[in-house]
C-alpha cells in the first residue's frame, strides 16, 4: 500500500467530472483549433491522420527535426519523431490565438 488516498485530489477530480459545462467549452475550443489546423494543412496539400483528439498528426514530407528547428524559431515546440513516421509531425492544439499564430507560420515551414 502506498498510503491514504489524496482527499483533496479526489475531491478536485470529482468536481472536474461534474463540470460538464467546462468540458463542453474545452471540447469546442479543441475542435476549433483542430479544424483551423486541418484546414490550413489541406490548403497546403498536406496529409493528416483523422483526429478527434487534442493534437493533429500530419505528414510534413521532411524530417521532423527540420520542422522542430523551424517552429522553434517561431516560438513553437512540436512533438518528437514517431518512427517509422519520421516525416510526420505531432502538433498539440493550443488556444485559438495560439493556433492562429501557428497556422500563420505553417506555410514558411514548406518554403
Amino acid at each position: 500500500m502506498t498510503g491514504d488516498p489524496n482527499v483533496f485530489g479526489l475531491t478536485a477530480a470529482n468536481a472536474s467530472l461534474m463540470d460538464t459545462e467546462y468540458q463542453a467549452f474545452v471540447k469546442a475550443k479543441n475542435t476549433e483549433g483542430r479544424t483551423m489546423l486541418l484546414d490550413a494543412l489541406a490548403k497546403l496539400g498536406k496529409k493528416a491522420a483523422p483526429s478527434q483528439t487534442n493534437f493533429v498528426f500530419f505528414q510534413a514530407g521532411k524530417p521532423v527535426e527540420q520542422m522542430q528547428t523551424y517552429f522553434a524559431g517561431k516560438g513553437f515546440t512540436i512533438g518528437r519523431a514517431f518512427p517509422p513516421y519520421t516525416d510526420w509531425c505531432r502538433v498539440s492544439i493550443g488556444t485559438p490565438d495560439e493556433m492562429k499564430q501557428f497556422v500563420s507560420a505553417l506555410p514558411g515551414a514548406f518554403a
